[in-house]
């Protein structure tokens, strides 16, 4: 209306026919010029009838339009509820699978050999799983993007707002879905670190186990027979092979358990192990491989050397070595024969020689004995005299003074049941 210039009727009658036509899509069937002076009735009345028309088709087009609009964003609105609706499902379906499936992978990597084949493999197949929801996370996507094409042909303010919130929305869905894809495949390379950790810890911890059983088995077997062999032995030599023997059996055992030393320095250096507490078990195993030489030598003396205290029982000697132990028993009973230190002349091959001096010893053994003898029986009947003049152990002496008599337990007899004592004469004069 601000176009229409008052002054100026056949100019504003001309826009009003172009209007009609433009918007209308009504001809122009009447000129400015036929509106002059008197106009043909009919003709204007015609030209009317068709505005009229017209007019009344273009409301309910205008309508029909505006129930379309209102069609699309209320579409648009239900394709973004549902989308979002999806969307979350996808998100926490999503959760649920990337937690199954971390633990079946753990579960099934830590039965298996360990190998990178058998990791990657089993970590492709956990990947896998979440297929489906990527598929929940595609459609969700396809919503907002539905929605997004309503609202563009709802074509309104509001609508038109929330086109670049479905393509967000859109983006996101994309996002979640690499999230959780990432967030799995990390849980499971975690997964792997922590299995192959495992597995190292548990080569080492069972290496040394598994070597200090087997030679502690075969340490009691082997100390066990040289205890026997000890005991059975019959020369101080021999008994010296036992433990010769036993100490190199000793070293391989220690040598088997070194082994052990290398592999579990390496699982530290290589940094195989990260956990403190397998960290600290293994620096535990190697500091006892470090004091196992000793302890295990320490073990062996203390088994073999009560066995070789009391060995010798059986041993054999040779004939020199007899020999020399009755050269120098014939030299001790010489002295002793002699009443002086005897010479040690050297063992002599004159036989004449060694009988003469041992008829010699035979000789004094003889006169000592005699000596001995003849000693005796003078001290007994010494004794006896004695004894009979004293009656010592009698009721009835002939002296004054106090005497040792045999008293014996009441009621008793019996000689093992009498004891010496001392009396004083006069008590034993009354009982007289």
């Amino acid at each position: 209306m601000s176009k229409v210039d008052s002054s100026n009727a056949e100019e504003n009658l001309q826009r009003a026919f172009d209007l009609i036509e433009q918007k209308l899509f009504v001809p122009q069937m009447l000129g400015v010029s036929d509106m002059e002076g008197r106009p043909d009735k009919s003709s204007v009345m015609t030209y009317i009838a068709a505005i009229k028309n017209a007019a009344a088709g273009y409301e309910a087009a205008e309508q029909t339009k505006g129930q379309l609009k209102n069609e699309h964003k209320n579409r648009g609105d239900e394709l973004f509820q549902q989308g979002k609706k999806k969307n979350n499902q996808a998100c926490n379906e999503g959760e649920e699978v990337v937690q199954d499936a971390t633990d079946e992978f753990v579960e099934q990597i830590s039965n298996g050999k360990g190998t990178n084949a058998e990791y990657e493999a089993a970590k492709l197949e956990a990947l896998k799983k979440l297929d489906p929801i990527d598929g929940e996370f595609d459609e969700s996507a396809n919503l907002f993007n539905q929605a997004k094409d309503e609202y563009s042909a709802a074509g309104d303010e509001d609508s038109a707002a929330m086109i670049p919130e479905c393509k967000d929305r859109a983006d996101e869905t994309q996002q979640h879905k690499e999230r959780l894809r990432k967030k799995l495949a990390d849980a499971l390379d975690q997964a792997i670190e922590d299995d192959r950790e495992r597995r190292a810890h548990e080569f080492v911890t069972d290496m040394f186990n598994n070597t200090f059983e087997e030679n502690g088995e075969q340490l009691r077997d082997i100390v066990g027979k040289a205890v026997d062999d000890i005991e059975k032995s019959t020369h101080a030599d021999e008994r010296a092979d036992i433990v010769k023997n036993v100490n190199k059996a000793v070293d391989k055992l220690i040598d088997h358990m070194e082994k052990v030393k290398p592999v579990a320095q390496n699982t530290l250096d290589e940094e195989h192990v990260k956990d403190p507490e397998k960290v600290e078990d293994i620096k535990q195993i190697i500091d006892d491989i470090d004091v196992y030489p000793g302890r295990i030598r320490k073990y062996v003396v203390d088994k073999l050397e009560d066995a070789l205290k009391s060995a010798g029982q059986n041993d054999q000697l040779s004939a020199d070595e007899l020999l020399k132990i009755y050269h120098d028993f014939s030299v001790e009973t010489d002295t002793v024969g002699g009443r002086m230190q005897a010479d040690n002349p050297p063992i002599s091959d004159d036989a004449s020689a060694v009988r003469a001096r041992l008829d010699r010893i035979y000789g004094q053994m003889v006169q000592l004995y005699d000596t001995e003898h003849a000693l005796r029986e003078k001290v007994q009947t010494e004794v006896d005299r004695v004894f009979d003049e004293e009656s010592l152990l009698g009721e009835k002496w002939t002296k004054e003074g106090d005497r040792f008599v045999w008293e014996y337990s009441k009621g008793s007899t019996q000689p093992k049941d009498r004891a010496l004592t001392l009396k004083p004469a006069s008590e034993i004069a009354q009982q007289v």
